[in-house]
């Protein structure tokens, strides 16, 4: 996912008429893109560490799917845009609902409901409880069942859907407020560094 944050919009008009009169805002933007990029790091690290509320319902070790959020977040500026990039499908809640479905010929979704199937594709399953599976109803419910490889009865380890929608979630990315001042004070420092190496320069 790619978060592009129009450097010029977002700063304060004082700074803006200042910025005019620059032609490459190259530096700017590469100095502004990383400390947002150190913003966005540290709060889906701090959510990595907060949500694990279906590991937990199903006894499970979390899958970390933030953690690996964070760890993929770079700054990649441009010429006069400040650009973050979050390498994570997932994040893109933060935005707009997601709706996912099927992929590589797949006709259902496998939504884990036990704790040896959480964050584990069928295929990794499969190993531990033999080849051998069962599609079942129950309740209204398309479930997809192997043997318990200790008791031997039938026991679902996946809800079988079609597509499922996840509301979106702002909490998973920092605020355009949290964002908003992070660029404004990232633009500051680096103008007075530049102001000062201009001033060293000159004398």
């Amino acid at each position: 996912m790619r978060i592009v944050i129009q450097t010029m919009s977002a700063l304060p008009q004082r700074v803006r008429t200042m910025l005019s009169r620059v032609r490459d805002l190259s530096g700017l933007t590469a100095h502004c893109s990383n400390r947002v990029a150190e913003l966005v790091r540290a709060h889906l690290d701090a959510e990595a560490g907060r949500r694990h509320a279906t590991a937990r319902r199903l006894g499970a070790e979390p899958t970390g799917f933030l953690a690996d959020a964070a760890s993929s977040t770079i700054a990649a500026p441009e010429p006069r845009a400040v650009v973050v990039r979050v390498d994570s499908p997932g994040v893109k809640r933060a935005y707009h609902d997601v709706e996912i479905r099927p992929k590589n010929g797949s006709k259902f979704l496998t939504i884990p409901i036990q704790r040896l199937a959480y964050g584990r594709r069928v295929s990794s399953v499969a190993q531990a409880v033999g080849e051998r599976w069962f599609v079942i109803q129950s309740g209204g419910r398309i479930l997809l069942a192997s043997r318990d490889p200790e008791q031997g009865h039938l026991l679902p380890l996946y809800i079988l859907k079609r597509s499922v929608r996840q509301a979106q979630d702002p909490t998973l990315m920092p605020s355009e407020a949290e964002i908003s001042r992070r660029l404004v004070s990232s633009a500051a420092e680096y103008i007075r560094r530049h102001v000062a190496r201009l001033a060293r320069s000159a004398s």
